[in-house]
């Protein structure tokens, strides 16, 4: 690796059913480790709802901080997905439509019985100006990736098993291109104690603690078996 620093990612999931608890966040958790072996490692998550203010103020405040910013959910054809048409006027990029996506799309449709293309699925063609598209083998919204004053926006459906599909597909071998000379993957170990208290296990830990490598970070978690 070259001296150049190593490149940090941030994570915007968006969805009301997050906030009202309703659903679980299983995309940011998934690519918080993704992005750890890869070598480009989480720093900042927010969860916000549908709504373009809040998406575009978790955005600007990313755009701050990391190289990397990936948004998830917000992709479907319906009213309250606007992620792609918040994003875009925030970068100051058109939204244009795609027409292979639109193709795309009437081919699902067709394979699925329904001959005419629903009128709010063309909302999922509409591509923002210079956007890369992550094709979605699983599902009709594709992803977009975006370059803007040197940082990467990548937009990602929120269905889980379509969001990995792009970027275990797709995103994370662009990634490896774009980041080459900026990745630190994590290795990652768990040791597991037994009979210690946790402030104990601290104070014993500090004993050694001075002489890791500065670039090795600790955690401990407790439970009922033991201190992690």
């Amino acid at each position: 690796m070259s001296g150049n620093k190593q490149a940090d990612a941030a994570v915007i999931v968006v969805g009301e059913e997050l906030l009202s608890g309703e659903t679980t966040d299983t995309n940011g958790s998934w690519l918080g480790r993704r992005l750890a072996v890869l070598g480009v490692p989480v720093v900042r998550r927010w969860i916000v709802g549908d709504d373009a203010e809040a998406i575009q103020a978790a955005l600007s405040a990313a755009l701050r901080i990391a190289d990397l910013i990936i948004v998830t959910g917000g992709l479907g054809p319906t009213r309250d997905d606007l992620t792609r048409p918040a994003v875009a006027d925030l970068l100051g990029l058109d939204l244009q439509p795609d027409p292979n996506i639109v193709d795309d799309l009437r081919e699902r449709f067709r394979a699925r019985g329904i001959s005419d293309l629903p009128t709010n699925n063309l909302s999922q063609a509409e591509v923002p100006r210079g956007a890369q598209v992550l094709a979605n083998k699983l599902g009709s919204a594709p992803g977009l990736l975006m370059e803007h004053e040197g940082r990467s926006v990548a937009l990602l459906p929120g269905v889980p098993r379509e969001m990995r599909g792009i970027f275990d597909d797709v995103l994370a071998d662009v990634l490896r291109d774009r980041f080459e000379d900026r990745l630190v993957p994590l290795v990652h170990r768990t040791l597991y104690t037994t009979g210690i208290a946790e402030s104990v296990l601290g104070e014993r830990v500090d004993e050694v603690r001075a002489g890791l490598p500065e670039e090795v970070d600790l955690a401990f978690l407790p439970g009922l078996r033991g201190v992690s």
